[in-house]
């Protein structure tokens, strides 16, 4: 073989192989979007969120939002050791004491608790008014303060948001403190700053009878004492990324 037919073979070598590797990671995302697709579809119909499937699909749907905008740094949702996904789909989440619903997962030894389902009243997030929809992802980095978020009755924000688009590597190089719970919204498909302070949250234990049974303890959901509903592997894959 001549220089000029090694030269060739080496481009095309190369050519191929990259061509491999940009084949490959399209059929990955496309395979991970199917996956999503057909979760959505199992779990419930998008909007139905008086079922814990409704809830646990917009979340997935939700997160998977969140990740392919790159609106949370991947290091935040890797550090949490708790996170929360609710979302509203009318403007009254935004304007007035409207409501959100959603669930809660907390970091576990092996991977992600199940589902707990929560709701949000009184809301009052200082975003645009007359928007039709709002998600909101709440990552957690206190242990204490998924202890207060999930056994206080209702938990009311107070100083705990982070800024918009920040990681918790450059808040703390910036000699800030990590916060306990990093806030991110968007409303109408548009990423926006939330700031979620004077916002009550609590646990919906009806909706957690309703999956896991009656006289059903918080703790004893996230400590895994029951079954994991249906869709709940989706969820988690959404969080791992």
């Amino acid at each position: 073989m001549g220089p000029r037919d090694f030269t060739r073979h080496s481009l095309t070598h190369h050519t191929t192989q990259a061509n491999r590797k940009e084949a490959t990671a399209v059929k990955t995302q496309m395979n991970r979007s199917l996956a999503v697709a057909l979760a959505l579809i199992t779990i419930a119909p998008i909007g139905c969120t008086t079922t814990m499937g409704g809830r646990m699909g917009e979340s997935v749907a939700t997160l998977e939002a969140f990740r392919e905008s790159k609106s949370i740094p991947p290091e935040v949702l890797e550090g949490a050791k708790g996170v929360a996904v609710l979302r509203r789909s009318d403007g009254s989440f935004i304007v007035g004491g409207g409501g959100a619903q959603g669930v809660f997962l907390s970091r576990t030894r092996t991977g992600w608790s199940c589902p707990v389902s929560i709701e949000s009243w009184s809301v009052s997030l200082g975003l645009q008014a007359g928007g039709s929809s709002t998600e909101i992802v709440m990552v957690f980095n206190s242990a204490d303060e998924i202890s207060s978020f999930l056994n206080s009755g209702t938990y009311v924000m107070g100083g705990a948001g982070a800024a918009f688009g920040k990681s918790n590597a450059s808040v703390a190089s910036a000699g800030g403190p990590v916060p306990k719970v990093a806030t991110y919204a968007r409303v109408d498909g548009v990423y926006v700053g939330a700031s979620l302070d004077g916002t009550s949250f609590h646990v919906d234990t009806k909706q957690n009878a309703t999956v896991y049974g009656e006289a059903t303890t918080t703790q004893e959901i996230i400590d895994g004492k029951f079954p994991a509903p249906a869709g709940a592997l989706v969820l988690w894959q959404a969080l791992e990324g």
